[in-house]
């Protein structure tokens, strides 16, 4: 039966003794040059589960290469792989393919045969329409195989940094390198020597091998239910991530508060991933630069094993089973916030609901839809009376806590639904109202005027809170901006889906 479906370029890989003698000082780009001959492009790739009478689990499973020949109007399968069980995600890496098969992630690649181990008649059979002729030049191998985690249903990649998302054990990070490879490199076996092939097979240089290594690991325990990595920000928008801090409520938060902070502001290049879970959460995954790492081993006693930091939390309120980047219009820059507002990922949920996740890369912006969406919530009846904070909470059955790091794009376009006066009263957050208003109702109105969030531990020491959601302020005092910046600001919002 299907479990995954990808489409890829896959690039033909020469066999592993011609490679490159000085691959350690080339650069990706030129390395992948030297030993790619040849692109396979438009290849769909289907990974397949094989379940037997009696079986609980899949014990077998398929990665199939799937050609479209236009001419003859027909499928062509080209390759196949036998996996030792159910293949639950693939992904296009580098030319190559990364399969989580059960428990392990493994990386394929599209390789030239050797000339002693070339297919002399390759077999063919038709079977509806389907053609089943593998390429007599090349073959599937594995490159390289790593141990995951229990259950492998997610992979994300982010530059060199491959993530993979279990169904019980939440996220484990992985850097992807190739080698030059000695003689005697752990027992793995090497080609035929040179005595034994045939003249047009001798090596150029040293065997360069793949490898995935572990950097970095959430323990929280995260039940995963989809994955995707989380663009970086354009580079003319870094400067902007640090907006100049309130006083009176950087104050307050670092007294009140003995949690490390690891923000976007400290890190804005550092890996990033978005997991949704099966609480119907959405969590924020990062891989902290050196300089923090090391903060946060000395402030609490870490060891030498890296982690993956939290640094937003929100629930969404239904399942999200896919994430793919992407955008549902297109990303035209708005000539008065040109690049702050950038559509990244679209995800589905369990519900058939379809929704865009966007980044907003301006501090000063990012903080002040923060006040707006926090004075909407606490300034507004909503809907059927709900605490809004206790319903956006994170919650899972290991913890729970307030949202964070978040914004609410629903409840903050809403603002445009608004009429002037009530507009104007959430933009000053108004601190009273008479009990008799026309605005609101006696019992739908609760104002907490001395509402500030928690920001006590999460789970554990290391564990990041950012200051997203405030106490009712007048944002045009805080900010230095008048209402009609904020509806301009928040109509480009609605640009965006």
């Amino acid at each position: 039966m299907p479990e995954s479906l990808c489409m890829t370029s896959l690039r033909s890989l020469t066999h592993p003794g011609a490679m490159s003698q000085d691959i350690k000082d080339a650069d990706i780009a030129a390395t992948e040059r030297e030993f790619a001959d040849a692109t396979m492009n438009n290849a769909f790739v289907l990974g397949t589960s094989i379940v037997m009478p009696g079986e609980d689990d899949a014990k077998r499973g398929r990665v199939i290469i799937i050609r479209w020949n236009p001419v003859q109007a027909q499928i062509n399968v080209v390759g196949c792989f036998t996996a030792q069980g159910a293949v639950y995600a693939l992904l296009p890496f580098r030319g190559m393919l990364l399969a989580a098969i059960g428990s392990r992630l493994l990386l394929l690649g599209w390789q030239r045969r050797t000339p002693w181990s070339a297919m002399p008649t390759p077999p063919r059979s038709v079977c509806d329409g389907v053609i089943y002729a593998e390429d007599p030049d090349h073959e599937l191998v594995v490159l390289c195989s790593q141990q995951a985690q229990i259950a492998s249903l997610s992979l994300a990649a982010s530059g060199d940094y491959v993530a993979v998302g279990d169904i019980m054990s939440s996220v484990a990070l992985f850097r992807y390198e190739r080698y030059v490879a000695q003689s005697s490199d752990n027992g793995r076996s090497d080609p035929p020597p040179l005595s034994d092939a045939p003249a047009n097979a001798l090596h150029a240089g040293p065997p360069v091998r793949h490898r995935l290594i572990p950097v970095a690991r959430d323990y929280a325990g995260i039940w995963t239910t989809a994955l995707a990595a989380v663009p970086a920000p354009l580079e003319q928008n870094i400067p902007r991530l640090s907006p100049i801090p309130v006083e009176e409520e950087t104050g307050f938060l670092l007294r009140n508060s003995k949690l490390d902070f690891f923000t976007a502001f400290q890190a804005p290049l550092a890996e990033r991933f978005l997991v949704a879970d099966a609480y119907n959460n959405f969590i924020r995954l990062a891989r902290a630069d050196e300089w923090s790492t090391q903060q946060l081993r000395n402030n609490n006693n870490l060891g030498d094993e890296e982690r993956l930091y939290v640094e937003a939390r929100w629930h969404i309120g239904d399942m999200v089973n896919v994430v793919r980047p992407g955008s549902l219009v297109m990303d035209i820059p708005d000539p008065e916030f040109p690049g702050i507002f950038r559509p990244q990922l679209v995800y589905g949920t369990l519900h058939g609901a379809i929704g865009v996740v966007a980044s907003v890369e301006d501090g000063k912006i990012g903080r002040l839809l923060a006040r707006l969406q926090t004075n909407m919530a606490h300034l507004l009846p909503t809907p059927g009376l709900w605490d809004y904070s206790l319903w956006r909470g994170y919650s899972s059955d290991q913890a729970s806590s307030l949202s964070f790091g978040f914004l609410d794009g629903d409840l903050i376009e809403s603002f445009l639904d608004l009429t002037p006066d009530i507009q104007k009263l959430v933009f000053t957050g108004a601190r009273t109202l008479v009990a008799d208003t026309e605005l609101f109702d006696k019992e739908e109105f609760v104002h907490k005027s001395d509402y500030w969030s928690s920001y006590s531990r999460v789970e554990r020491e290391g564990e990041v809170a950012v200051f997203s959601q405030m106490a009712v302020s007048d944002i045009g005092l805080r900010e230095q901006v008048p209402l009609d910046y904020v509806v301009r600001l928040v109509e480009c919002l609605t640009r965006l889906h």
